[in-house]
């Protein structure tokens, strides 16, 4: 089918997003404390190896891929959320709300950060970092551990005042999306590969 990557992802965005919320909204009571807002990741954290293929089905270039893949992930994560609690996204309104959401981008900033299992960080474990001097010369070992995209709130205030202009208790920032194809998993009878899809959220 002339869409069917398209279709397989956006299943992959709502099963994913249906499991997260599951587990992060919910209370032993089955209820929800509050309304969350989801903001959308910003374009140029949109990192793929599926355009070209897209490209060849659709014709769609790569502003419009990237913002179908954008506008497709934040509609599955409100439509999850929505089962349990009131959700906001930016695409109701892009009128009034793009400019909100130009301001949260430049009151944030993004960092790489490594991907602390639950156990570790309960017990204040930090990731360490090898470094010597070898021959005069600082050295840094290569580190190869699982890194996400965080995100780190530079103006004090933005989560004060959105709570007061939209009600919300909870925001959800999602900071990269990435689709990465593994090179491995080529079948060459099929010209098909495996794909990844990887959300970093905070």
């Amino acid at each position: 089918m002339k869409l069917r990557l398209l279709v397989i992802i956006v299943v992959v965005f709502s099963f994913y997003s249906n499991l997260r919320a599951q587990e992060g909204t919910r209370t032993a009571n089955d209820s929800v404390i509050g309304k969350v807002m989801i903001i959308p990741f910003e374009p140029i954290m949109y990192m793929s190896h599926v355009d070209k293929k897209v490209n060849e089905q659709t014709g769609w270039n790569f502003t419009t891929i990237r913002s179908y893949f954008r506008r497709h992930l934040d509609m599955q994560l409100k439509l999850s959320l929505m089962q349990y609690t009131k959700a906001i996204s930016f695409y109701i309104d892009s009128a009034r709300m793009a400019y909100d959401l130009d301001y949260i981008y430049k009151s944030r900033t993004l960092k790489y950060e490594p991907l602390v299992n639950a156990e570790a960080t309960q017990k204040g474990n930090k990731v360490k970092k090898e470094e010597a001097i070898t021959d005069g010369q600082l050295t840094v070992a290569m580190n190869d551990e699982p890194r996400f995209m965080n995100v780190n709130i530079t103006n004090t205030s933005l989560l004060s005042d959105f709570h007061r202009k939209y009600r919300v208790d909870y925001f959800i920032f999602i900071n990269e999306l990435d689709i990465v194809t593994d090179m491995a998993s080529y079948d060459f009878a099929t010209d098909t590969y495996k794909r990844k899809v990887l959300i970093h959220y905070t």
